[in-house]
């Protein structure tokens, strides 16, 4: 059901199959090796190998189109995440194993990074609250050529920066002010560190989950 007209010839050809093999459910007799029968089975063969063949073949046309179609559609999804969030296809990937691991859902990953981001840029521009909870935290907005850092590199900062704040209640409201109400969602990754993080990406690399871009 929903295969379209190919997959109802798959189908169709299956259902012949189970139907021309049916009698193998059943004990054999000695009249099953009369000679009629045998030729019977014989003429029907070539048949029952053509259907088994067609059948194979447009199940697996259906399954290939299938998969390149959801691979074709990840990889966009991926494209635009990175647009978003300013990371690498590769740095995205490695952080959404990291994001698994540590239990944070993938779509609040792409919303935190993108407003770390855009807060990150703010803050170079000017905005005073947020200039102040960036330097709270010990985070270098450029490097020494007036350049802003990259998403992974501000993450690395922001997560060793709230590690070091001893109280709790300090820590999230500090989250809140880079991240905003997601900031609080976000601390099982950053609990991790910027040694941590940067553990699970290679971890991500080693089990084959990323892709080059």
């Amino acid at each position: 059901r929903g295969l379209g007209p190919g997959g109802n010839i798959a189908a169709g050809g299956l259902g012949f199959l189970a139907q021309g093999f049916e009698g193998l459910k059943r004990p054999l007799t000695a009249a099953d090796f009369g000679l009629k029968n045998i030729l019977g089975l014989r003429g029907r063969l070539p048949g029952i190998i053509t259907l088994a063949s067609g059948a194979l073949a447009v199940g697996l046309a259906v399954g290939l189109t299938r998969l390149t179609s959801q691979a074709a559609k990840a990889a966009r999804e991926l494209e635009n995440a990175t647009h978003r969030t300013g990371l690498t296809i590769e740095g995205l990937q490695e952080l959404q194993h990291a994001a698994r691991v540590t239990g944070v859902p993938l779509e609040l990953l792409s919303t935190t990074m993108q407003r770390l981001q855009r807060r990150a840029a703010d803050a170079n521009a000017g905005n005073k609250g947020l200039q102040q909870a960036f330097r709270a935290l010990g985070v270098t907005l450029t490097d020494t050529e007036g350049r802003m850092r990259s998403t992974e590199d501000l993450l690395g900062q922001v997560a060793d920066g709230l590690n070091r704040v001893e109280n709790n209640a300090d820590r999230v409201a500090l989250a809140f002010k880079i991240f905003d109400t997601e900031g609080g969602r976000l601390l099982p990754l950053l609990a991790e560190g910027s040694d941590g993080i940067k553990a699970l990406r290679e971890e991500a690399r080693e089990l084959g989950l990323v892709i080059s871009g």
